[in-house]
């Protein structure tokens, strides 16, 4: 399993995305992933959120969640955005999702 991490503070959702993703896939060996876990603040739109993950990286599996902040190893943010994408690399690693 490889995994990469990333976040970002900017208040436009398209900006934040962009910004954790890039730095979520520097340190996945070859920048795919099969999960992605958000974590968001409240004031962003998830639904926006959820698409444009789904148009960077389509057919990604998403899991997420808002809250009043985030934590990260920056802290407490009050606002921002937090991603964490999963590789999945042998048979044993699996994920089951179902679209709702």
């Amino acid at each position: 399993m490889d995994i990469g991490f990333g976040t970002s503070v900017d208040k436009n959702p398209l900006v934040a995305v962009k910004e954790a993703m890039r730095q979520a896939k520097s340190t996945l060996e070859d920048e795919t992933a099969h999960l992605a876990i958000v974590f968001a603040s409240g004031d962003f739109s998830y639904s926006s959120i959820l698409k444009i993950i789904s148009g960077i990286m389509p057919g990604i599996s998403i899991i997420g969640t808002s809250g009043t902040g985030i934590i990260s190893s920056h802290g407490v943010q009050q606002h921002g955005l937090s991603l964490l994408l999963i590789k999945l690399s042998a048979l044993g690693d699996v994920v089951h999702t179902t679209a709702l």
